[in-house]
């Protein structure tokens, strides 16, 4: 379903946000009201949790790629921490969001995880590896969803499952982007971790709540999103924003700056990207492959 702002509804959102100044793209917003409780970046990098292994970009290496690697844009965005590209999740099947820009052909994007351990001193992480998938999706520009399944089969036994993510292991994902020349267009990487609720210390919560799990799962998806992210749970905390978004976009403007900022947008490219969540609650939706 489309959704666009009528302009009574959009005045309430500029005045309530005060995230974007006109819906014309690449306008710079204006630095304002932003949500006080979520996490600085200089907070994020201070306490939130570090991975494993370098997480130095190297955008030219790509391990199992659908063809001939051509020369990346980089306009292709990852949502995740820019200063070390490294988040954590609680899910069995988390959510990794991107950003696509707007194309004159359909695209299709490539999801690519690998697990990664540290290497010997001064050398590489060493690779493995573990899940591939594609997606077949459209022109527009936007956020879009790739979920990680919690399952897929067991490498000595196919006829049976395994857990995707092991615990308390760092996987490397690549998100590649390809023309329908087959040449890459885009290409972004990020690091991801599963963890128990027990290895978060966790603040701004009930301390009567019970089980985290319980107490997470009682909250509307805003506030859900809120608490994660306060607490640098990464993953989890933008895929519910996302679905805090989708039902009412105007409360949730400028906790979507933040995450923005934290990603490592510009101000301009932040404009770009909450004009088209303005004018389209849809995230991008692919055709699996």
């Amino acid at each position: 379903m489309n959704f666009r702002l009528s302009p009574l509804r959009w005045a309430a959102w500029v005045a309530t946000a005060t995230v974007i100044t006109s819906l014309t793209p690449g306008i710079i917003p204006i630095r304002g009201a932003i949500a006080q409780s979520l996490p600085s970046i200089e907070e994020w990098q201070s306490a939130g949790f570090k991975p494993k292994v370098d997480t130095s970009p190297n955008r030219s290496d790509v391990g199992g790629t659908r063809g001939p690697e051509q020369a990346a844009t980089l306009s292709l965005m990852a949502l995740v921490p820019e200063y070390n590209q490294f988040g954590v999740t609680l899910a069995d099947s988390p959510q990794i969001l991107v950003y696509l820009p707007t194309a004159k052909t359909n695209r299709i994007v490539r999801l690519e995880l690998e697990e990664v351990t540290p290497g010997g001193l001064g050398s590489s992480p060493n690779r493995k590896f573990v899940y591939a998938q594609e997606w077949e999706v459209g022109q527009n520009g936007g956020i879009m969803n790739l979920s990680l399944p919690p399952s897929i089969p067991h490498n000595d036994h196919p006829q049976s499952q395994r857990s995707l993510l092991q615990a308390n292991q760092d996987y490397r994902w690549t998100v590649l982007a390809y023309d329908n020349t087959d040449a890459v267009t885009g290409q972004v990487e990020g690091y991801i971790r599963q963890i128990d609720p027990g290895e978060v210390t966790w603040q701004n919560v009930e301390t009567t709540a019970g089980p985290i799990a319980n107490y997470l799962a009682g909250l509307t998806p805003h506030r859900k999103g809120t608490v994660l992210l306060q607490n640098f749970v990464w993953y989890d905390a933008i895929a519910a924003l996302a679905q805090a978004y989708q039902a009412d976009p105007m409360a949730t403007a400028a906790d979507w700056q933040r995450v923005l900022e934290l990603a490592g947008f510009s101000p301009a490219e932040i404009a770009t990207v909450l004009t088209q969540m303005a004018q389209s609650r849809q995230f991008i939706e692919g055709e699996l492959l």
